[in-house]
């Protein structure tokens, strides 16, 4: 019996799972199943499956399986299983406050992983201390980049073997240090555009690069290319040792679901992970009806207006439903932070301004959770990426007017029950437009031309599984923290604010937004509903007695007959020398909004036929058979479409 229990549980662990055991790990296991009278190989199967997934996840795969490590994974597992049965015993009885599974993520609390080629999974690696690293860690940072789109690519179906593609054969890529001695010839190389002299544009990995040249030859695919960006480059090498590119693409993408079966292990990429089950937190999420989070980018606290408009929106809120947490997004003041005395003055007098308002209302400002996210103009050590948190000296009093507040960096990640936000303020949009070596309103090919620059953003981020591939004379980076700008695998929602107009798209399931600066947008905000996975955005009203309405966009149409109502009542009420005028001036409203009923009808239809799957674009531009723009949802852009609704006197 012993024998037979030992062999199956060394069979296992060796041949599915390619770990090393050693004869006292494998008499611990032995003991342990026999002692629960699991003996089966079908028990022994499933059971040593999740083991293998915990060892794993906490020393890796390389080294032997020792004693003392296989029990320590034991002791996890029991605490774990503990936690769970707890819980679900509390859930029975009790609806769970969502906000405790509410957690926040610093940049510099990012879990550090590192691919593993030999084992074929991610490793965690020691966390470097400071902000400034040795010069190798810049190298490590392209090499770990490289490893992750590689493993990400040649898991696409075009490059499996023949059995899975049919009759095709599957693609292969090409060392760039195995062109030395071939001959000219067509290959698919993957590796990032850099220029190593000036006027010259290579391509390199991590063993080799070689010049390359683009021309109008050359087919690109969706996406800005820019230097310090990785791609695959279809083309042909010439005998005085340059490639030719004929067709350039981003890497393939996967989506989050796919990228976490393919894993098959509890490695946490995101950070502070937690203990409960996956379906536990759905349960929980799904019971939180009521919870939202509010978006609010460029915040500048020194404007009066824009006090006034948050006093609005807050009362708004009270009336109708307390959040869950507010998100507000730099830059804090309306014009640059230069480190003087007067600038300090102003900053911490803004900040103590909105811990004023916020104390206006006791209920948000108890229950609420604030989250501020510095911009590109908020004081920090420098344009550098990731940007460290407002510093304390400005936000004493707003820790002390609200319960709840979170002041984190740029970029910083939000885990909420299943869901994982990541939170980012740069003006993207600008700033990979301006760097890109190929212009992408020149594509002729249909379906490439006929993506948006936002389109094209999301779709390179995404792509390059990167916040910023641009190179670092451009956006500096803390080289040893670079594991906070990775978007690996996707998130759920990605924020990337931006002064650029508002947007929103969903791109291989990651739905990706854009709120827009909140003063150059008429103080629209966005309201994010985690429990139906949906963004909406939101404009500000005032009338002239300080009235005040917050509207969703898609219940304007709802308004008209209501709104024609309360002008006859107030024409009724002036009865004046301008009763024609405003007699005009009511025909003219009455027919705008006729019109504007008709167009929002046929807006929500489209809507309507947009989440049901119907219309899509589909975005193909072959590689010999793999499509290097990819078939995708056609976007929800929010363009504009803001309808000020203008509340009279003494309604």
């Amino acid at each position: 019996m012993v024998k037979s229990v030992s062999r199956i549980i060394y069979k296992l662990l060796s041949k599915k799972h390619g770990l090393r055991i050693s004869s006292g790990a494998l008499d611990y296991l032995t003991e342990i199943f026999e002692s629960t009278g699991t003996t089966e190989e079908s028990q022994l199967s499933e059971s040593l499956d999740y083991i293998a997934k915990e060892y794993v996840a906490q020393y890796g795969g390389t080294h032997p399986v020792q004693k003392e490590h296989m029990e320590h994974v034991f002791q996890s597992i029991l605490q774990k299983t503990q936690t769970k049965q707890h819980l679900k015993s509390k859930m029975d009885v009790q609806t769970e406050d969502a906000a405790q599974f509410l957690a926040v993520i610093g940049a510099f609390e990012v879990p550090k992983l590192r691919y593993n080629e030999e084992s074929k999974s991610f490793l965690e690696v020691e966390q470097t201390e400071g902000l400034l690293n040795a010069p190798e860690m810049r190298i490590q940072g392209f090499r770990d980049r490289y490893q992750l789109i590689k493993q990400r690519v040649l898991r696409s179906p075009g490059f499996q073997t023949r059995s899975m593609n049919g009759d095709r054969p599957p693609l292969e890529l090409t060392p760039i240090i195995h062109l030395r001695g071939k001959r000219p010839g067509s290959y698919l190389l993957l590796g990032m555009l850099t220029s190593i002299q000036d006027g010259k544009l290579y391509l390199e990995d991590p063993d080799a690069y070689i010049q390359v040249e683009i021309g109008d030859y050359t087919t690109p695919g969706s996406g800005l290319y820019t230097r310090n960006c990785f791609v695959l480059a279809k083309g042909d090498y010439t005998e005085d040792s340059k490639f030719l590119i004929s067709t350039l693409a981003m890497p393939v993408p996967e989506p989050r679901t796919q990228t976490i079966k393919s894993l098959n292990t509890d490695v946490d990429f995101f950070g502070k992970k937690f203990t409960e089950s996956d379906s536990f937190l759905s349960k929980v999420e799904k019971r939180a009806q009521d919870c939202s989070f509010v978006v609010v980018s460029d915040l500048w606290l020194d404007q009066s207006k824009t006090l006034e408009k948050l006093r609005v929106m807050f009362q708004g809120l009270v009336d109708f439903s307390i959040p869950l947490a507010f998100i507000m997004i730099g830059n804090f003041k309306s014009t640059p932070y230069i480190m003087n005395a007067e600038n300090k003055r102003q900053y911490q007098e803004a900040f103590d301004q909105f811990a004023q308002l916020v104390a206006e209302f006791p209920m948000i400002a108890k229950m609420s959770h604030f989250i501020f996210v510095p911009g590109p103009n908020d004081p920090a050590f420098g344009n550098i990426l990731p940007r460290q948190p407002i510093p304390e000296q400005y936000v004493q009093k707003v820790r002390q007017k609200i319960t709840n507040c979170h002041f984190t960096t740029n970029p910083c990640r939000i885990r909420y029950c299943t869901q994982e936000i990541v939170v980012f303020r740069q003006d993207l949009v600008s700033m990979l437009r301006r760097n890109a070596i190929l212009d992408v309103t020149q594509n002729t090919h249909e379906d490439v031309a006929m993506m948006s620059i936002e389109e094209h953003v999301v779709s390179t981020v995404l792509d390059q599984s990167y916040l910023v591939p641009l190179p670092l004379a451009v956006k500096p980076i803390y080289w040893g923290h670079e594991q906070s700008l990775m978007l690996y695998p996707q998130p759920h929602l990605l924020i990337l604010a931006d002064k650029h107009e508002p947007y929103q798209s969903t791109y291989e399931g990651c739905k990706a937004v854009n709120p827009g600066s909140f003063p150059n947008t008429d103080y629209s905000f966005s309201i994010y509903d985690p429990t139906l996975q949906q963004w909406n955005e939101r404009y500000i009203s005032l009338s002239q007695s300080n009235s005040s309405l917050v509207l969703p966009l898609d219940t304007l149409h709802k308004l008209p007959k209501l709104f024609v109502a309360l002008l006859v009542l107030h024409l009724i009420k002036v009865m004046t020398d301008t009763l024609a005028v405003y007699y005009c001036f009511l025909c003219t409203l009455s027919k705008l909004f006729a019109e504007f009923v008709e167009w929002s009808h046929s807006l929500q239809k489209s809507a309507d036929e947009l989440d049901g799957g119907r219309i899509g674009v589909d975005k193909t531009l072959e590689m010999e058979h793999i499509p290097i723009t990819r078939s995708i949802p056609h976007p929800t852009l929010v363009r504009g479409a803001r309808i000020a609704v203008l509340l009279l006197p003494h309604i």
